[in-house]
């Protein structure tokens, strides 16, 4: 019996990669031309094909397909993204598709070869709206390879795992020579600005100004732990993100403050369980009304041994 499911989780894979790659093909013949020259940008698309892990062991077999969009606007970069996918389980039961749709981001980082997009999506299961305002990172690893880290909290854990959501870039569209510098890099973008303005964090969301961070500090930093410290001009509660670098801040800690629960201006958040003498990068985050803020994201290094 066992070795049946293995097989069958393997059928399904296959079956869903072949059905995606069918759906993106389709997507592009429907489509002529929307290359980076009449898009004055860069479009960029491929398949999702994903084992959701959780525990251990493989909860969902995910398949899909995707594209991305960069364009400059008003001397800054900006983002978008979206995504139809079909979850079922190893045995072949639950099978549902999602999409997702509205992704807005105004937060795009290029870093070694690397590229981040954070924003917000909302997130359908079949026609219906099942997530709204979902924070999601988009993440291109390697020219080839897209990772998608979709907040747990506002879609309920449905998508958690210890991965990221992965898939594969078949329609680079000149991402990936945007990535690597080759063929003037940014240069073919519509407003030719450098690689360096993508790098640009925006502070808090366009959609609502009325929360705004500041005073922020990494105090207490030892080999292995470090306090964030910030303030925010409204009374919110927060979370900091953090990694080893701009495009993996795929770690989240809560403030850390009495009263944590409850919304306050002065904020600190313990990170633990650092690596000695590594560079995180992190940032705050908060929700009002619905709209999740970020602060500008910034680094600091640990001690060494």
């Amino acid at each position: 019996m066992r070795n049946y499911r293995m097989l069958l989780a393997a059928t399904l894979t296959a079956f869903v990669f072949l059905s995606a790659s069918l759906v993106s093909a389709n997507v592009a013949s429907a489509q002529p031309g929307q290359g980076m020259q009449q898009m004055k940008g860069v479009t960029a698309s491929g398949l999702i094909a994903n084992n959701q892990i959780q525990e251990g062991k493989v909860s969902w077999i995910q398949g899909g397909s995707w594209k991305i969009k960069l364009k400059s606007q008003d001397d800054s970069m900006t983002g978008s993204f979206s995504a139809t996918f079909t979850m079922v389980k190893p045995d072949g039961t639950s099978l549902h598709k999602h999409s997702i749709r509205n992704y807005v981001s105004d937060t795009v980082i290029a870093e070694g070869g690397e590229l981040a997009m954070m924003g917000t999506a909302d997130i359908y299961s079949g026609n219906t709206l099942k997530y709204s305002q979902v924070p999601i990172t988009v993440h291109i690893m390697g020219k080839n390879v897209l990772g998608l880290m979709i907040d747990n909290e506002k879609s309920e854990d449905h998508f958690a795992s210890s991965n990221e959501m992965y898939g594969i870039m078949t329609r680079p569209g000149g991402l990936d020579k945007m990535l690597t510098g080759e063929g003037g890099g940014m240069k073919n973008m519509e407003s030719g600005t450098g690689m360096n303005q993508m790098t640009s964090s925006s502070s808090s969301s366009s959609s609502n100004k009325m929360l705004e961070f500041g005073n922020i500090e990494v105090t207490r930093i030892t080999k292995d732990s470090a306090m964030v410290e910030g303030a925010t001009s409204i009374p919110v509660t927060c979370q900091v993100e953090y990694g080893k670098g701009p495009a993996r801040m795929d770690k989240t800690a809560t403030d850390s403050m009495a009263g944590m629960n409850s919304a306050h201006q002065n904020h600190s958040v313990m990170l633990k369980d650092l690596e000695p003498g590594a560079t995180y990068s992190y940032r705050f985050k908060a929700t009002v009304e619905g709209k999740t803020v970020y602060s500008d994201i910034m680094t600091f290094t640990t001690l060494k041994e």
